[in-house]
């Protein structure tokens, strides 16, 4: 236990202050547990307090070789990549939810007067657009008020509204736009719901701009109080944490990057298969100063892949890449079928290998931080028993 505890400190001091997803790694790289924070190094510190622990959570540690992370934008992007993660590798020690229609989804209806609300279920398409998953009914309900305060939509049932002479609360403390008593045209309203959505996915510049482009007409005409009802949009809009990254992928596909110090490179693959996300996962090479970044890619494609690990039919890579067609014909080998190795052409290629690059120079950091606590420990058994001072150490340390 004290050399597990350790262990486990020395990983802890260099983990980011930031939000992201861990993975509990156990023997031959078996998934114990993934996990979801808004700062990761508060977190994982939760851990060292064996004494406050389940039993549960204590056995599972007792197992833990490693701890594996993957830095997101924000608390929103996590808890997407949790829900992913756990639903693909189905760890021994989470509570796997067997059905996405567990999950909590956002919706907005789909109705002259749509309404914003939180779902569970079966999906009912004709009926609703969904937003998400997500594993946290807390993230829904704050991301759902936050909407309301920027575009005033109406969270009332179908019969209130439909029903009522008179506008509820949710009007009185500036959360909905009362589209029930007409306070609001049908297609200001339209207009204010197309925002929200576009926010949802991730628009949120390209909805900023907008809002402040009505602003300053409005100002410009003088309607001041007009105005200043865009100006209150803006600044909630801003305090909206929305996701960014798409982590889902539909053709089966692996994501590289490779980040490099010195004579150590680190490259990571995010891997889909059948839908489902498997993850980011580094790996190191050393000795590599000689070599572009491209060629190290090379050589690592051609040796990553093999009769247990069949390639999938896209791989994208950042930039361009040595001898990319040979590659392909050797990969082709392996698969027994087409293999194209590519670059992003849209945002959600790019999202997702900037995912993978930010993840591969963390990893990096690490393997440095470790590089440098292993020889300071060296160091000092070196003065204890007197040995020469021989060993070269590694470059940039």
């Amino acid at each position: 236990m004290d050399k597990l505890l350790r262990q486990y400190k020395e990983q802890i001091k260099s983990s980011p202050q930031s939000c992201g997803v861990y993975k509990m790694v156990g023997d031959k790289n078996k998934v114990l547990y993934v996990g979801k924070a808004k700062n990761l190094k508060s977190r994982l510190s939760d851990y060292l307090q064996f004494e406050n622990l389940s039993e549960r959570i204590r056995v599972m540690l007792l197992q833990v070789i490693k701890v594996e992370i993957f830095i997101t934008e924000n608390e929103i992007e996590a808890l997407l990549l949790e829900a992913q993660l756990i639903k693909s590798l189905k760890p021994l020690y989470n509570i796997v939810l067997k059905d996405g229609k567990f999950y909590p989804y956002i919706t907005i209806s789909k109705h002259d007067y749509p309404r914003i609300a939180k779902y569970r279920g079966k999906f009912k398409k004709n009926e609703f657009h969904y937003y998400g998953p997500f594993t946290s009914a807390a993230a829904v309900k704050q991301t759902i008020l936050s909407l309301q305060k920027s575009f005033l939509l109406r969270v009332c049932s179908d019969q209130y509204f439909s029903s009522t002479k008179r506008p509820c609360i949710e009007y009185q403390i500036k959360r909905c736009s009362a589209p029930c008593i007409n306070k609001i045209t049908k297609d200001d309203y339209c207009q204010s719901v197309k925002q929200a959505r576009n926010t949802l996915l991730g628009r949120n510049k390209e909805v900023k701009e907008q809002l402040l482009f009505t602003m300053r007409k409005c100002s410009s005409e003088e309607n001041y109080e007009l105005a200043a009802i865009y100006r209150d949009r803006v600044k909630f809009l801003e305090q909206i944490q929305i996701q960014h990254t798409d982590f889902s992928f539909e053709k089966d596909a692996d994501f590289f990057s490779i980040v490099r110090e010195e004579d150590l490179a680190c490259i990571s693959v995010l891997s889909f298969r059948n839908k489902d996300n498997y993850g980011s996962t580094p790996y190191f090479a050393e000795n590599c100063g000689d070599h572009s970044n491209d060629e190290i890619l090379s050589t690592f494609l051609v040796n990553f892949y093999n009769s247990a690990n069949i390639p999938p039919i896209q791989i994208y890579v950042p930039d361009s890449i040595v001898d990319k067609e040979i590659i392909e014909q050797a990969l082709y080998k392996v698969a027994q079928k087409p293999v194209k190795v590519l670059h992003a052409k849209n945002k959600k290629e790019r999202d997702l290998l900037k995912f993978v690059y930010d993840n591969s120079q963390h990893s990096l950091e690490q393997k440095l931080i470790d590089y440098r606590n292993n020889l300071e420990k060296l160091e000092e058994l070196s003065k204890i028993f007197l040995l020469p001072k021989h060993s070269k150490a590694y470059r940039g340390l």
